[in-house]
């Protein structure tokens, strides 16, 4: 991981949050957030099925950087709520698989990442 690259897209991400969410509740920011979060892991697996794109590029691309970046942002939303956090056990789970990722992690992760945000996605949404 270059984290560089990280930095960049981590700051990107929390000016678009700084001016978009000013005035957002910490319900709404969070919802934002899973919101964008699903946007960027259908892309990230889309380009997993891909036959022709290696792996490791795109685990070294700005989308898996901006997916780290914005579960990292999650987990901040989610410190601030100590009730929350307790109860993402399927969000902590799909965190640290999409954080173990790299250019050595075979494509079969894709599927793991796949029903682990649909599962992390719905505990953070109800809750």
């Amino acid at each position: 991981m270059t984290a560089e690259r990280l930095r960049v897209m981590r700051r990107e991400l929390f000016e678009l949050i700084r001016d978009e969410l000013r005035n957002a509740t910490p319900d709404e920011r969070l919802h934002w957030l899973v919101q964008r979060l699903e946007i960027y892991v259908r892309r990230w697996l889309e380009f997993c099925s891909s036959p022709t794109l290696p792996f490791s590029s795109l685990v070294n691309s700005d989308l898996h950087y901006i997916v780290l970046a914005a579960a990292e942002k999650i987990d901040d939303e989610l410190a601030r709520d100590h009730r929350k956090q307790s109860r993402a056990p399927a969000w902590h789970s799909f965190a640290r698989c999409f954080r173990s990722i790299d250019d050595r992690a075979a494509q079969q992760i894709a599927v793991n990442v796949s029903q682990g945000f649909e599962m992390a996605k719905k505990e953070l949404l109800v809750n």
